[in-house]
């Protein structure tokens, strides 16, 4: 079960990823399946002390290119890391603990004063608790919703499929 401080960890790990998107982005391509992953602080005084990091997966740039859009292209993603056995490798991996899986993508939306580019940042930890970033690319302003963990298995898209992806990482950790 993560605790309070994990969960905020993660909120601020999807802020710094929206403000680290339009860089990472020219080098990725315009989607972003990763896990998120704590590991040990190497010299702290702490020895309980925790990182947070960003570890992104290998998906082959035409995958993304999807003609259905972004949802239709995480599940082409999960059936290639499915097919690769990624899920699998991560799950042999010591001395980490895989926290969430998250899925940034773009996608212009029509709006009433025309079409608008957002960035959405959708994350699924390993409690089934959802995490939602909105940013209208352009704009100061971003909306971060956390949802509690029997909202993820109910949502249709991206959400549903991190959850499933998440299922792994609550049974090894």
């Amino acid at each position: 079960m993560l605790n309070g401080s994990q969960v905020q960890a993660i909120t601020r790990c999807l802020t710094d990823l929206d403000d680290l998107a339009p860089h990472l982005q020219n080098d990725l391509g315009p989607n972003l399946l990763a896990v998120l992953q704590e590991t040990a602080v190497p010299g702290h005084p702490d020895p309980t002390a925790r990182r947070l990091g960003v570890n992104p997966l290998p998906v082959p740039p035409p995958i993304w290119r999807h003609p259905e859009g972004p949802v239709a292209a995480l599940r082409a993603a999960y059936d290639d890391i499915r097919a690769a056995g990624v899920q699998h490798q991560l799950t042999r991996v010591t001395d980490v603990r895989f926290l969430a899986w998250v899925y940034l993508y773009t996608e212009t939306i029509d709006d009433e004063d025309g079409p608008v580019t957002v960035r959405q940042i959708d994350a699924v930890d390993i409690d089934g608790r959802a995490y939602s970033l909105s940013h209208v690319t352009g704009e100061q302003g971003r909306c971060v919703a956390v949802l509690p963990e029997t909202a993820a298995p109910d949502f249709d898209g991206t959400l549903a499929l991190l959850n499933t992806l998440a299922n792994t990482m609550r049974t090894s950790g």
